[in-house]
């Protein structure tokens, strides 16, 4: 009876995580999947990724957003890379598919220093200091196939604009000629 109830705690201090519902990386980072699409296409080396993200530290008990993409214009897009070191960023984004929502965390002084090349850590981070990842994935594309995404719309808005300017043109009786503009009269006013 004692051994049982020494194996039951034993097993309830060992299953407490340092980060209760985050798993443990091989490593060290840790991850919490919110939505995880096993099925869906899943970023590689030259893949991009087209995610909402929010990177924040905890300092003193309150979170300090370092980055939050919803602040931007365009959505963020990050190319993926071949991780540089033990618990790099890009290890945690290796794991994700299209429509995966996560969040990661890691060792917020090798973040700043190596990945986000920072002189030096901000003020107030150490060496025990975490950063949280938070992402959601919205698209995950190859290199290859986003470039010949742009392409394709690039001719397309090429055969818009020139419509457009066609017509303009000829509202206006100008003529392009590869050596010369012919204007109507009176181009300009000589007063």
């Amino acid at each position: 009876m004692l051994f049982a109830a020494i194996a039951v705690i034993v097993a309830l201090i060992s299953s407490c995580s340092k980060y209760p519902g985050f798993k443990k990386a091989e490593n060290g980072f840790y991850y919490k999947f919110y939505v995880e699409n096993k099925d869906s296409l899943k970023a590689d080396s030259n893949f991009v990724l087209t995610m909402q993200i929010k990177y924040r530290v905890n300092m003193n008990g309150k979170d300090s957003v370092f980055f939050n993409s919803k602040d931007l214009a365009k959505p963020f897009q990050i190319g993926l890379q071949k991780p540089q070191f033990k618990g790099d960023v890009y290890e945690a984004f290796a794991m994700l598919h299209q429509g995966d929502s996560a969040t990661f965390i890691l060792g917020a002084k090798d973040f700043f220093t190596k990945t986000a090349a920072y002189p030096s850590v901000p003020a107030g981070i150490d060496s025990t200091t975490k950063i949280y990842f938070d992402v959601k994935v919205l698209k995950v594309e190859s290199l290859a196939q986003m470039k010949k995404d742009a392409a394709a719309k690039a001719e397309r808005l090429k055969g818009e604009e020139g419509g457009k300017l066609e017509q303009f043109l000829k509202a206006k009786s100008i003529t392009i000629c590869p050596f010369w503009i012919k204007l109507p009269e009176p181009a300009f006013d000589s007063r």
